[in-house]
């Protein structure tokens, strides 16, 4: 056996009293210090090594061969784990094979006095991995394959020794047939705009609670309003690293009837916005198509008349639109439902009516201020809220247009578990 040590983990130890614990990596032939390439990965054993305080610069980014050192095997019973005892020059190095250890680039610092029976636990507390062992999916929207930020992404989860199997959409109903092909995995990251999220997350809702993985965002549509909203970087690498190494919390699902939405359902005007706006406008615009969509509908925009049921209240009216948020933002980054959270178990709905240019004024105040009692502009938090227009009305759920006679929207409480960044702004009562 013959191993070089990786010149990143190993170039400066302290000369102060101590003992380091590292992990590095060891091939049947030779380990070179670049060699995380995904080819071999599978071939390589992740180690931990003990050095211990006296003249530990000796092996810095040098190297050990079988032939210097006498190994004997040793069965640590309170541990359950094989022990490799080195011994050499009088010195012992201890080291055990572990497949929770994800990278031999990170170094953990012990105390003189530790106990080196203790050595995986301490290393397991420093340095836990969230990789190798785990299954996880990327579904790619198709229109993003050619995206070389993504693909650099994976190729660097890859050489860090994350598992990362990617499938790609070319037609509508791919994403959530590809979370229903996935077996038991224990993450899938949605790779692509909210249409595509939105499509992941009817996939995890057709599965029973318990065998739904984890949910990962890597925004790469237009808007990408829920996981901005999040927080979620729309950099690849940063978004893509978030998914494998960040927390995981539960949050609500909204719910239209016998479909699903995550972030945001807009009736009336709002869904007429989304499902005019051209594919064209949107790639040559981005977000702003939404708002040039809109100045134009403006302009002669079309009132519904309806009722509007909540648990304890019910109006009847007319008006342009109505929002149903379980995010905040849609339409590229504009807030409708400013208070909402995605883990409290209640959906946000903001109701605008008929609004004369008389009380343009009025109505932009009870925008601000949004209570549930304005003359024009009116805003509940609700564990549901029903809608029946006197004609079919458009409906929009996260991106993807519809039409429905009546609507029915519920909040299902801690329907999935989403990977969020530290100090998410949706959440409310998660801690992360």
């Amino acid at each position: 056996m013959f191993v070089k040590l990786w010149h990143q983990s190993h170039s400066i130890f302290p000369d102060d009293p101590g003992r380091f614990v590292t992990v590095l990596v060891i091939l049947k032939s030779v380990i070179d210090r670049d060699s995380s390439h995904p080819n071999i990965h599978a071939r390589l054993q992740w180690i931990a090594f003990w050095i211990e305080p006296q003249n530990r610069r000796m092996f810095c980014d040098g190297v050990l061969q079988q032939d210097d050192v006498n190994i004997m095997v040793k069965r640590l019973v309170v541990l359950k784990r094989w022990f490799l005892l080195f011994q050499f020059a009088g010195r012992k190095r201890i080291w055990t094979s572990s497949e929770r250890q994800p990278t031999c680039a990170r170094m953990a610092r012990l105390p003189q006095n530790t106990w080196p029976g203790k050595v995986e636990d301490r290393i397991a507390d420093t340095m836990e991995t969230k990789s190798s062992s785990r299954k996880v999916q990327l579904i790619l929207n198709g229109k993003a394959v050619s995206n070389d930020a993504l693909q650099a992404a994976v190729v660097r989860q890859r050489e860090i020794g994350h598992r990362i199997e990617v499938r790609v959409t070319s037609e509508k109903g791919d994403a959530r047939r590809f979370v229903l092909e996935a077996g038991e995995m224990d993450l899938l990251i949605a790779a692509g705009g909210d249409g595509t999220l939105n499509e992941v997350v009817h996939g995890l809702m057709d599965l029973p609670v318990v065998a739904r993985p984890v949910l990962g965002v890597v925004p790469l549509g237009t808007a990408n309003d829920f996981a901005t909203g999040c927080g979620i970087s729309r950099d690849p690498e940063k978004a893509l690293a978030l998914c494998m190494e960040g927390e995981a919390v539960p949050i609500d699902v909204g719910k239209a009837n016998e479909h699903w939405f995550l972030n945001v359902a807009s009736v009336g005007f709002g869904a007429e916005v989304t499902a005019t706006t051209s594919p064209e406008l949107k790639r040559l615009l981005g977000p702003v198509a939404y708002t040039v969509m809109g100045a134009i509908l403006a302009v002669n925009v079309h009132q519904y008349r309806g009722r509007l049921t909540l648990p304890d209240h019910e109006i009847t009216g007319s008006g342009p639109v109505a929002i149903v948020g379980n995010g905040r933002q849609t339409g590229g980054g504009i807030q409708v439902a400013p208070r909402a959270c995605i883990d409290d178990g209640l959906l946000d709905v903001l109701v605008v009516r008929h609004i004369p240019a008389i009380a343009l004024l009025t109505a932009a105040r009870e925008l601000q201020q949004l209570s549930s009692d304005g003359e024009y502009i009116s805003y509940w938090q609700t564990p549901w809220v029903e809608i029946y227009p006197e004609e079919a009305i458009p409906v929009n759920l996260d991106g993807e247009p519809a039409e429905f006679s009546s609507v029915r929207y519920e909040a299902v409480p801690r329907a999935i578990r989403l990977i969020v960044p530290p100090n998410c702004p949706l959440l409310g009562t998660a801690a992360v």
